[in-house]
């Protein structure tokens, strides 16, 4: 089977799964969309329809990653006897945000016009899927292990009188960074230690916070850090999907996080915490820092659920690129 992967690569996140989905898969060709299709102008659309065209020209399958490559693929592509058209996002202009303006809904009649040109939509979030289901049937989906070869049942190195936090955010306000800093001042433990890893060091004076702001993703320094934490905290306003606490399930952490991140279901399922809101999330984190039985046992439960979890991945990702069409 030849693979073709067409992905939009404009931030860190999409580029982080990115670079998951062609590590696992190990496509025959890849094509990155690096900038947002809307400031292409006349010659980078004509080019973008030229190499897209080129790419798929021989595929069997076409997989097209996040919300600008299913546009742009979907535009310029449809699924064939011959080639399988399969798109995999975890939002839209219209979810989450349940925007309802006028162009909005032109947006939406236009998008549901393109994802019926696919073999196959799939989404890891369970609340898109609820939501476009009068309209189009999607798939679950897993996103790819960041580091697959994490052993599961090696023995913590963890200081077992330390609690290690971890918070990764390059936007801090609509991930609800402020609102832990502020908690954890006033609430956090003296047996706990925060990792704050941003772009920028808020100022003032901070009680057992690092702040980190020179982590790349995929480097040893990155792996390093996500081994040496118990605790991942995303306590965010409004989340497409959230990858960085897939990396901490990946490493067998306890995940809190809220109901507005598209993740919220897996890191339920996986024994994780989540709130109603980033206070109430925050809030909840608070509260299991005072319980390291609690944390050990909900580490364990990660632990075991996110054994299968390369199985389960492997069987939805089949499932996209060999079953029937969804419409």
């Amino acid at each position: 089977m030849k693979l073709v992967i067409i992905a939009s690569a404009v931030d860190h996140g999409t580029r982080a799964i990115n670079t998951s989905f062609i590590s696992k898969l190990a496509p025959s060709e890849t094509y990155l969309i690096t900038d947002e299709i809307r400031e292409l102008g006349l010659h980078g659309f004509l080019n973008l329809r030229s190499e897209i065209l080129r790419v798929a020209k021989s595929a069997d399958v076409v997989l097209c990653l996040h919300h600008g490559a299913i546009l742009a693929s979907g535009l310029f592509l449809r699924h064939s006897k011959q080639r399988r058209l399969v798109g995999i996002f975890d939002w839209t202009r219209q979810y989450p945000s349940l925007r309802r303006e006028r162009k909005i809904r032109a947006y939406a009649w236009f998008l549901l016009r393109i994802l019926r040109r696919f073999s196959a939509v799939c989404s890891p979030v369970a609340g898109m899927r609820d939501f476009y289901a009068p309209s189009i049937q999607m798939q679950p989906i897993l996103y790819p292990l960041p580091y697959p070869d994490v052993d599961l049942e090696s023995p913590d190195l963890h200081d077992d009188h330390i609690t290690r936090v971890l918070f990764i955010g390059a936007d801090i306000q609509r991930k609800g960074g402020d609102i832990l800093l502020r908690q954890w001042q006033e609430q956090a433990p003296n047996t706990s230690r925060l990792s704050f890893v941003a772009p920028e060091c808020p100022t003032g004076e901070w009680r057992h916070v690092e702040f980190i702001n020179d982590i790349k993703p995929f480097t040893p320094e990155h792996r390093k850090l996500l081994e040496n934490h118990s605790v991942f905290v995303l306590p965010s306003h409004r989340e497409a999907y959230g990858y960085a606490a897939l990396e901490a399930l990946n490493f067998g952490q306890v995940v809190v996080t809220t109901k507005n991140a598209g993740i919220s279901g897996l890191v339920a399922e996986a024994g994780g915490i989540v709130g109603k809101s980033s206070e109430d999330a925050v809030r909840l984190a608070m509260e299991l820092l005072q319980q390291p039985e609690e944390i050990a046992r909900r580490r364990a439960a990660c632990r075991s659920f996110m054994a299968g979890y390369e199985q389960r991945f492997h069987e939805l990702i089949q499932s996209a690129f060999e079953g029937s069409p969804s419409h």
